[in-house]
Order: structure tokens, then sequence, then C-alpha cells
């Protein structure tokens, strides 16, 4: 069925744009390893692309490199949808950098005001590539100009009111508001480009509501994902006095995300508790088979890879990604992140999150962080159509620690 509630766009004020690039270099990234059992594409092009991506010898690695080391002391990112080229990237230390990840360097950088804390919601404006919204976990939320931050000015346009708390921020497709929840059972709604807080929606959970997500057509609709084992559909129009529908999981869910078409919503669980269900009314169409470790401190996230051909999927104590067919649950393949350090620094998926430009399928990053103190996190590029028998291979311990906040 087509996405629910087709709705008529609102144009949306262009505030600023222009973004400038810096240098900086390479670093090398952790081996990783994968094996494969059939592509489960259904369509032409995602059978070319899972042939492609089958195409390596038996026991070649992918391709990975690193694109924000631990320097960086990376917490969470997000591509930029409309810029093949660019990520922002959130510390725990409240900085936000924009990088061209393609080449390493660095576009621009600012950091929240403020003692030290993580960065835990980012967001990009969907009509203006150059803007984006960050959120930390102290509920200091603000807006950025990439343009102004790549020339060294005071990137903040707006500073809005404070969400205590805070782990998730997203905005709607017309860019005219963004929804706030945290360590609260409440949801906060913002008109974007007025700058204050419209109305708070209480009691929307039993615990608190971890991700929440709007839909990437409708600018209404919107997904919410709480540890009281719920995943919930609002709707605006409704004035969210009750759900479209609403969900039960087994475990605690860490997060949830919709589909690139909105036709499906993603829920991930603690400990590997996968479901896909359809967005018109919640009924589940599949549930990966993942094993349980049988801990409440297995965070898994999960989402959608080569627009909505696969699920890619990780946890917080496994060094593991995990890629299934989304219309079938079928495995396609894992990869094993594999720490060749010295001493207690095993490493583990903190988040992940698959390339969204269609030019490059099968291409994934992956923030990867270990239970050492000494050790802290980095971001890694997973590359799964190249090997490093092919060419330039990277392989080197990484370093780092950092603490296991919730967000997506």
């Amino acid at each position: 069925p087509p996405p629910p509630h087709a709705s008529s766009p609102a144009a949306a004020r262009t505030l600023r744009a222009g973004a400038a690039v810096g240098a900086s270099g390479w670093m090398q990234a952790p081996r990783v390893r994968e094996s494969f059992v059939g592509t489960g594409a259904w369509s032409p092009m995602g059978f070319m692309r899972g042939v492609c991506a089958t195409r390596q010898p038996l026991g070649a690695r992918p391709l990975s490199r690193v694109i924000a080391p631990s320097s960086f002391r990376p917490r969470q990112f997000e591509y930029n949808p409309h810029k093949s080229d660019e990520l922002v990237l959130g510390s725990i230390s409240g900085d936000v950098s924009v990088l061209n990840y393609h080449t390493g360097a660095v576009i621009g950088h600012t950091r929240v005001p403020g003692p030290p804390h993580s960065i835990l919601g980012l967001c990009w404006l969907h009509k203006n590539p150059s803007l984006l919204i960050s959120g930390s976990d102290n509920g200091i939320i603000q807006l950025y100009d990439v343009g102004l931050m790549a020339q060294g000015r005071p990137p903040s346009i707006y500073r809005y009111e404070d969400f205590e708390h805070l782990t998730s921020v997203h905005i709607n497709s017309e860019d005219t508001h963004f929804l706030v929840s945290g360590y609260s059972n409440d949801v906060s709604l913002y008109d974007l480009k007025v700058g204050k807080k419209l109305q708070t929606f209480k009691g929307l959970h039993t615990q608190h509501i971890n991700v929440l997500k709007f839909a990437n057509q409708d600018p209404n609709l919107f997904a919410t994902s709480s540890f009281d084992k719920h995943i919930k559909m609002w709707d605006l129009r409704q004035n969210v006095d009750r759900p479209v529908f609403e969900k039960t999981s087994d475990q605690g869910n860490v997060m949830v995300c919709f589909s690139p078409c909105d036709r499906y919503v993603l829920s991930s669980a603690v400990d590997n508790e996968v479901r896909q269900l359809m967005a018109c009314d919640g009924r589940e169409v599949l549930k990966l088979d993942i094993s349980p470790l049988n801990s409440e401190a297995n965070y898994t996230r999960s989402y959608y890879l080569n627009g909505s051909d696969y699920i890619i999927s990780g946890s917080c104590e496994e060094a593991l990604v995990r890629i299934y067919c989304a219309k079938t649950g079928r495995f396609f393949r894992d990869i094993l992140l594999e720490d060749h350090g010295t001493g207690p620094a095993s490493l583990y998926v903190q988040s992940l999150r698959g390339d969204p430009c269609p030019s490059r399928p099968f291409h994934m990053s992956v923030l990867v962080a270990y239970n050492h103190h000494l050790a802290p996190s980095e971001m890694l590029e997973i590359n799964l159509l190249g090997s490093e028998s092919e060419g330039h291979a990277f392989g080197r311990p990484m370093a780092g620690s950092v603490r296991e906040d919730l967000g997506a």
C-alpha cells in the first residue's frame, strides 16, 4: 500500500547556505571479516547489488577505513541525506563536527556551551542541506548553519528551550516542526522556525522514550520507542490523544525508524529483538532470527541499507554487524569487527547507519567502542563491494573508551 496520509507540502524559508572544506588525513581501521548466505533481494537492482556484494573470494575481508578517529570522541552521527559526501558527528564532549567522509576533511566544527555533555540527537533539515539540529544529554538544543561553521563564525542560529535528559531529536519532512524525547514519559513539539516549544505531550509511555522518528514523507506522523516494551505510532492531526497503533515487544525498545518509502517501521529492542511492522496498521511482517545473549544491557540498533532492501543490525555487547533481507528476513551476511589490540579492550557496536547515497550501495558506517577505559570510540566505514585483497586495506587496533549512553 502507499504511505499513509499524503499531505500537501508547505514552503520552508531558506536561512543560509554554503560550506568550505579543510584538510585532514585518513586513519586506519580495525580489520573486519565476513560470511554470507545468499542475497535475498527481490528486485532486479537489488539482485545486481547482491551479486556484486558476494563477489569476493571466500574469507575476503570487506574494505574498511576510519572516518572519525578517537580524537573526535564520537558518540552520535548522521549522514547528510542531500549531500553525498557529508555527515555530522557529535562527541561525548559536546563537539559537533561536519566531515567530508570521502576525503576526511573537516568542513566545520563547534562546541555546545557549558560543561562537556554527550551529543545524543542530530538531524539534518530537508529543505536546506546546510542546516542541522543538535541535542545534548543536558538538554541543550541548537540549530546550526554549516556555512557559518565552515567560515569559523558562530554557527548557532537558534537555541531552543531546553529538554532535560534528552536522548532523541527529529525534524518533520517539511522542516516546520521537530520532536524531542528523553529520560521521561513525555514528548515535546517545537516550532523549528519560530524557535519556541509549542506543546508537551504527557505520558505517551510508562517508561522513558529513548528514540522517536517522524515519517520521511508525512509531516504529521511519528513513531516512538520506549523501554516500556511498546512501539507507538502517532498523528499530530489527532492531537496525540491516542496512538494510531501500538505494538508490544518482549524487551524494552531501544529505537525505531521508518523505511525510506514509509511503508515499514523497524523496531529494535534489547538483546537482538528486531521486528519490521507495517506503518499503516502495525502488523508484524517479519522478526529477524537473531540469537539473544540473555543480557538486559545488550542494546540493539537497526537501520535500513540500500534503500529498503536490507536491514543492518548491531548490539553493544557484540563486535558483529548482521545484514538481513528486508523483504524475507533471510540472513544475508555478517561482518565481524576484529580487535587486534592487547589487553581487555574488546570492541562492540554502539551505533550504525547505511549510506543513503544511491550510488554507494552496500556502504555503511559503524560507531565502534571499547569496554576498556583507555580506548576511545572510533567510527569506520565498511564497503562490502570491495575486499582487502583488491585494494588498499586498513587494519590496526583501535583505541578508546566511551560510556554506553542511550540514543539511536
